[in-house]
């Protein structure tokens, strides 16, 4: 007789709970986010987010810095579009704080992003995220007289590096031609 006995009582209550427990798992992990420029309060916690990704530095300017924020406000993610004195804009600094990975944050940034530009994007990565970038119709570029000069130059620079200190794959180097520019590039 299961209907009327305790053991039927807890399984069902392990059955609710688990359930409850699911809802919450759920739940925190389709948290909203929003996208907002970033200001000059922005600036500190913009450079702690890079620094903490062991990414490039330099030219950090708020000024171009797309943010994705939590409900409280707190930053959780940010990327920008840099320019390069010879003309090309680069994909940078894309950051998105680990416990908030795999939710969309990073493809909403690089989409917004994108929107804005009418030129050619460019981006520098490494080489095992060649296939992430893919997914927004960005592609390796591995000629060097098919690079603006800025990537030519980060390009040498990186192989000069790696004869002295071995780092895992290369640095690739990425474009997203002007015919996938304004988020018409697939989003998979």
């Amino acid at each position: 007789m299961i209907g009327g006995s305790r053991e039927y009582d807890s399984v069902s209550t392990s059955i609710y709970l688990a359930a409850v427990l699911l809802e919450t798992i759920v739940q925190t992990n389709t948290m909203n986010y929003t996208l907002q420029p970033a200001t000059a309060a922005h600036q500190p916690i913009i450079k702690q987010l890079i620094r903490e990704a062991h990414l490039n530095p330099i030219g950090i300017d708020w000024e171009r810095f797309l943010l994705a924020c939590d409900p409280e406000g707190m930053v959780i993610g940010c990327a920008q579009v840099k320019p390069h004195r010879d003309g090309s804009r680069e994909l940078a600094s894309l950051v998105v704080r680990k416990p908030w990975r795999k939710r969309g944050i990073s493809r909403a940034l690089i989409s917004a992003l994108r929107e804005r530009e009418t030129e050619p994007l460019w981006l520098t990565c490494a080489s095992n995220l060649v296939p992430y970038y893919q997914k927004f119709g960005f592609e390796e570029v591995t000629s060097l007289s098919q690079m603006p000069a800025y990537y030519r130059w980060a390009r040498r620079a990186f192989d000069l590096i790696t004869l002295f200190r071995k780092f895992p794959g290369y640095l690739a180097v990425m474009t997203q031609p002007a015919a996938k520019i304004g988020g018409s590039a697939p989003l998979n």
